[in-house]
């Protein structure tokens, strides 16, 4: 036995005291790692009692909702099974799945099908679905339960009800179909027609996708689905235009398109995926017309965009044809590789009609130099008459590679002729604080632009250009409305002033002082009328013409001095006798009287030119005793001479107003009331006395005329008229299907007699007054042709123009600058002063300027 010394065991001593310390301490801690584990899952424990105490308290107060605004998607899958989906609910445990017979005779309260479904989707199968009627309307339920479904809830009226939420939808399970799906091309009217039958309550989109991969919708349409009775196959069909600016354009070279037509059934709230079929393929042979097809775009100021369809010819030539023109003036040759449209450069006339032609040119010879980049192959070779592609039919014309296209032209100021009726300020620019020079009253001037917002029109006068007050402007019509309205103006040729169809010496058949310059060397007029009336006539003109109806103007401004000399003139045989026959036995215009051959002087023998007439009144007076000194006539046949009035001592007559805001110096003044009543109990000044009624005188031109009612003032202004404003007018109206005849009136037109008073108007009298008063134009009961604007009368205060208008002036158009003369001819292939400055004019007219 070894022995132990005593250091040894001192040192064993010390070391099981530290290892026992160690393996207390040990024990504690483990303990003590119990202990908190202890307490956090009894921790863990509370928290999660707590937590579904809170859930289920949660749940209690919260059942399942279905969405107000639920959807609905039914879908076929594989072996005829059908899949539905729906919006899915909040705190749903599940859902019951109902399907009832909604259509007529079906059992509301007994579901065809009653499923429970976990999720917010559902898949009958085929073997269940044999109950169902698929053209029938079916009402789906979809109910949502909470986890407490078991529970019940108080409901609105205090009843207590499941937890739980339904939403309902009407809808068909029956596919969206498409079928007999057919198509034609009518290649000559440039259209796709596409026909199928389908259910009806379907909506169906056909689309036209292109090689390239793009897909263009090209019509819609179909039903929304909400058929409650039973579906139906019906027939569909769609036409859709094609060419340039339609709904697709042919394919160049070997493109070519598939047309689809695509099938779908969505009510908002229920939808059935469909599918898309394909109809044809469609080539550029198969679109192809061989015959042209000519439309338009107007543009500003009577300029168009002329466009057509593709032939396949190798160019095209567009011509355009003028009015009163056999033959065609070419534009100009567009390349079939082009765009195929064309614009035209100049500004047409208003109110006209003209003609565009485009032809094809399918030989190269017929080109000259590079008026096309390429030529290519005639894509009608070897090419079928019949369908390219299945299902379509393909109708062409015969060979007509020529197309035309008629346009109306809109009225237009631009290049008008107008004539200023006071002097006018012309301004630098459209604010007016500038004025550079001024217009003369009865200067002929051109309108280059018109401001309309502003009532400017923009003139050139001298070396300057700039703007002039529109209002104070007359416009000639023809120039305005072209042939809106039709132009006659017997007073610049052969006046038919006439007492009921008697002659009236100096006045009947002459050529009116002031009228000279109103007939133009190309049988055209002037027929000048204030703007802002040319505005309101238009309006007229429009309706008129609208309904087969066109106006003819046989008189408007007429200057004063004209209005003094019917007058003077008319006046002057007023108690003459009249003649033993009648001017013309048949009624016509003096228009068709020359034209029928006659001329002037083919006057009826019984009418004697004035001198002779006053020759016949001295021997009458001679054989009664009496004597008669020069001039003057016997008592009975005609009154004193009118005295001359000086114009400068009336300001501006008949626009200016009196104290008590008349008018002075009307048309009619002292004439007839619309009863017949005169207004007047004496003559008005000039005019001799009232005649009785015997036997002697009721021969005589002033009972013929006033039948012992009217007075001459009735017809005839003394001293001014509203024509002398330019704010009247006197016309009738003609159909547009015989414009060569005016409608037959109760009276010719200038008819100085009672005769002509609206009182006596006949139907077509009617209509004229219909159209013109809608328009806003006032009447004198003693004429059924004479229309004047008050309005612009009372408004503007035109003033009185002693002298009648002419042409002569510079005359503007889209080559340029032309100088006319009187009888509106262009001074040509010679040098001119005008203005103080020399032009030298061109072979056509034109100069630098």
């Amino acid at each position: 036995m070894p022995i132990v010394s005593e250091q040894e065991r001192q040192a064993l001593r010390k070391y099981e005291k530290r290892h026992a310390r160690k393996g207390k301490s040990r024990r504690e801690r483990s303990r003590a790692r119990g202990r908190r584990t202890f307490l956090v899952l009894l921790l863990l424990t509370i928290l999660g009692v707590l937590s579904a105490a809170a859930l289920i308290i949660f749940f209690l107060d919260k059942p399942a909702v279905m969405p107000g605004d639920a959807a609905l998607e039914i879908s076929h899958a594989q072996d005829d099974a059908i899949e539905f989906k729906w919006t899915p609910a909040n705190f749903t445990s599940g859902y019951r799945l109902a399907i009832y017979d909604a259509g007529e005779g079906g059992d509301a309260k007994n579901p065809l099908i009653d499923r429970f479904c976990k999720s917010a989707d559902c898949t009958l199968k085929a073997a269940e679905l044999f109950s169902l009627a698929k053209n029938r309307p079916m009402r789906v339920e979809i109910t949502a339960r909470d986890f407490f479904f078991f529970l019940k809830r108080p409901s609105e009226d205090g009843r207590e009800v499941p937890r739980e939420s339904q939403a309902e939808f009407i809808c068909y399970l029956c596919d969206p179909e498409i079928r007999n799906q057919q198509g034609s091309i009518d290649v000559e009217h440039q259209s796709v027609t596409v026909g199928w039958s389908g259910w009806d309550g379907d909506s169906y989109a056909v689309y036209l996708a292109s090689a390239d991969g793009n897909r263009v919708l090209l019509k819609e349409l179909g039903g929304s689905g909400e058929t409650l009775g039973e579906l139906s196959l019906k027939d569909y069909e769609v036409k859709i235009p094609y060419g340039a600016g339609w709904d697709f354009s042919i394919p160049q070279d070997d493109g070519q398109y598939t047309l689809e037509i695509e099938v779908k059934r969505d009510n908002g709230q229920v939808s059935f995926p469909g599918h898309t079929e394909e109809v044809a393929q469609l080539t550029r042979a198969d679109l192809l017309s061989r015959v042209v097809t000519v439309q338009y775009d107007r543009l500003e100021n009577n300029r168009y965009r002329l466009r057509w369809n593709d032939t396949g010819s190798l160019a095209y030539r567009v011509e355009i044809q003028r009015p009163g023109r056999e033959d065609f003036e070419e534009l100009g040759v567009v390349g079939g590789r082009q765009e195929l449209t064309y614009e035209t450069k100049e500004h047409l006339k208003a109110c006209k009609e003209y003609t565009f032609r485009v032809t094809g040119i399918t030989d190269g010879d017929e080109l000259v130099g590079d008026q096309i980049d390429a030529k290519f192959s005639d894509p009608f070779e070897g090419a079928e008459e019949t369908a390219q592609t299945a299902e379509m039919k393909v109708t062409r014309a015969e060979d007509d590679n020529v197309g035309e296209v008629r346009v109306f032209t809109e009225p237009s100021t631009l290049y008008a002729s107008i004539w200023p009726t006071k002097k006018l300020d012309l301004y630098k620019d459209t604010d007016k604080k500038e004025v550079t020079a001024s217009a003369q009253p009865g200067q002929c001037l051109c309108v280059l632009e018109e401001i309309r917002e502003k009532n400017l029109f923009r003139v050139r006068i001298g070396d300057h250009e700039g703007y002039i007050d529109s209002n104070y402007c007359m416009i000639n019509l023809p120039d305005y409305l072209g042939e809106l309205c039709q132009y006659d103006i017997p007073n610049s040729y052969a006046s038919i002033y006439m007492v009921n169809d008697y002659y009236i010496p100096n006045v009947t058949a002459q050529v009116i002082p002031g009228y000279e310059d109103v007939l133009l060397d190309d049988d055209t007029f002037l027929v000048p009328l204030l703007y802002p009336v040319a505005i309101r006539l238009l309006d007229a003109a429009q309706s008129l013409y609208e309904d087969g109806y066109r106006i003819e103007i046989n008189d408007s401004f007429r200057p004063h001095c004209a209005t003094r000399y019917i007058y003077d003139e008319t006046n002057k045989v007023l108690y003459w006798q009249l003649p033993e026959n009648k001017f013309w036995p048949e009624r016509t215009s003096f228009a068709q009287y020359l034209r029928n051959g006659h001329a002037l002087g083919e006057l009826d023998d019984s009418v004697r030119p004035a001198q002779e007439l006053e020759e016949l009144a001295r021997l009458e007076a001679e054989e009664a005793g009496e004597t008669l000194e020069q001039g003057e006539a016997a008592e009975g046949q005609t009154g004193p001479d009118w005295p001359t009035e000086d114009l400068s001592a009336q300001g501006e007559g008949v626009g200016q107003t009196t104290g008590d805001g008349q008018t002075a110096a009307v048309e009619g003044a002292g004439g007839a009331s619309a009863d017949g009543a005169t207004e007047g109990e004496t003559p008005a000044e000039g005019e001799g006395p009232l005649l009785e009624d015997t036997e002697e005188n009721r021969n005589t031109y002033y009972w013929e005329m006033t039948s012992g009612s009217y007075k001459l003032g009735s017809f005839l202004a003394a001293a001014a008229s509203r024509h002398n404003l330019g704010v009247a007018m006197d016309m009738t109206i003609v159909s547009l299907s015989d414009p060569a005849h005016p409608l037959e009136m109760q009276t010719q037109m200038h008819n100085l007699s009672h005769y002509s008073a609206m009182g006596h108007n006949n139907a077509n009298a009617n209509i004229l007054k219909e159209y013109l008063e809608k328009a806003g134009f006032a009447m004198i009961s003693s004429e059924w042709w004479h229309f004047q604007d008050d309005d612009a009368t009372k408004l503007l205060g035109p003033p009185i123009l002693e002298n009648g208008v002419c042409i002569e002036g510079w005359k503007k158009d889209d080559t340029g600058w032309k100088y006319l003369d009187k009888k509106g001819n262009a001074v040509r292939d010679q040098k001119l002063s005008v203005d103080g400055k020399d032009y030298v004019f061109d072979s056509r007219g034109y100069t630098e300027r």
